[in-house]
Formats: structure tokens, sequence, C-alpha cells
């Protein structure tokens, strides 16, 4: 039985349980990430003792979070005047660890108007974090670029993150937002899937463009005007 096997739509799905779940997991790779690149220079039988302690006990918590199944929800605050530009900063900087195991370069190209909107922040900073660290898995490292782009309108803000990682391939971008679909050693499927669910429900509108070889850039359009859906969670 995979992750998704074991959940139901019945009486909601534990969105929340399985976000979190994910989030978890992101900065437990960095741990897996860290102590392999540890274990290659470190020789001493002593220190190595500790190594293998953090390996289990980073294997023991990715197993419980598999096994979570919550019924609570996140929180869906009707929102209020957060900054892009701000949460794309909070994402870079949460992400910081993976970008510098991996050696990827962050440019930023920010509208010279601060875009900013009515939204949960807590819910859009998730959806902006799924995609950017999609992005720099998808990077070869030290040869990686990340883009982040704003621009305005009079109607909208838009957001774009660029990469120049491997792409998606048709079968990918079909299945792209389906949850447990993943073509990650060991992904359960949940980032982009909850990342729609989440930008769906603030109103936000996306658009993937990707080839395999290529890389690939999501482009988020923020419509002013129009509040999140308090109705959905």
């Amino acid at each position: 039985m995979n992750d998704s096997d074991s959940l139901t739509d019945g009486d909601g799905i534990a969105d929340f349980a399985l976000t979190l779940v994910h989030e978890i997991r992101n900065p437990l790779t960095n741990i897996d990430l860290s102590l392999q690149m540890l274990s290659e220079e470190i020789q001493d039988n002593d220190l190595r003792v500790y190594l293998g302690i953090i390996k289990r006990s980073s294997d023991r918590i990715g197993k419980i979070l598999k096994e979570l199944i919550s019924h609570q929800k996140l929180n869906n605050g009707s929102g209020a005047d957060h900054s892009l530009h701000t949460i794309l900063d909070e994402v870079i900087l949460l992400t910081t660890d993976r970008i510098a195991l991996k050696k990827v370069k962050v440019t930023r190209d920010y509208d010279s108007e601060d875009c900013v909107m009515t939204i949960n922040a807590q819910k859009i900073r998730i959806a902006l974090t799924n995609i950017v660290v999609n992005a720099i898995e998808a990077m070869d490292p030290r040869e990686g670029e990340l883009k982040l782009v704003t621009r305005s309108t009079d109607a909208t803000h838009l957001i774009r993150i660029e990469d120049n990682g491997c792409g998606i391939n048709d079968a990918g971008m079909k299945n792209l937002f389906k949850r447990g679909f993943s073509d990650k050693p060991g992904g359960i499927g949940i980032g982009l899937f909850s990342t729609l669910k989440i930008l769906k429900s603030s109103n936000v509108d996306i658009d993937v463009q990707s080839q395999a070889g290529s890389g690939t850039c999501f482009t988020l359009t923020f419509n002013k005007g129009v509040k999140p859906d308090k109705s959905t969670a």
C-alpha cells in the first residue's frame, strides 16, 4: 500500500496533516544530504557513532510522518495585506540550507511597486516554498540558477519562479498536480497537489511552462481586488 492508498476523501483527507508532513520532510532532506557529505569526510569512528544516531533519528521521524493522519485543517483566515516580495524573501530564507547544499544561484527581479495583496500569508508561503523546493531539486549542483520575478499591472500582481533544471516531460506535465504523483525517489506526491489547492482557494491563477531538458517556469497571477475564498480549506 502506498502513501495515498490509505487516504480517502470522505470526511476531509486531513490536508493539513499531509501539508505538515511535506513541510517537515523538507528540512529532513537537508539533514540527510548533510549527513551524506559528512559521512564522506569524517573517518573518526567515535564521531561516526554520532552520525549514525542522527541518521537513525532522521529515518524514524520520516516513518512517523508517513503514518501521521490528522483531521485538522490549515488555518483559513480571510487574510490581511501582505507584501509578496516579503513572502518570497521569507521563502528563500526557509530554503537557504538546500540552496547552499546545491550551490544554486538566486536572482531577484522585483517590480518597483511593492506587490501587496490581501491573502493568507501562511498558505501562500507554503505554496511558494513547494514550488521553489521543486525548482532547487530539479537543478544540477553548482549549475543551477533560480530566478524570482514580480510584475504588476492595474489588475494583477504576477510572480514567476524560473529554474534551469531538468524540466518536466509530457507525462509529468499531465500529472503534475495530482495527489500521489511524484517522479522523485521516495516522493509522496503531496507538495504540488497542496500547492494547487492553496492557490485555488486564494483565487490565484497558475501556469506552468516546461519541457524535458529546458527548465521550468511557474507563473502565478494574483488578481487585485479578489478576496481569498473563505469557504475553501
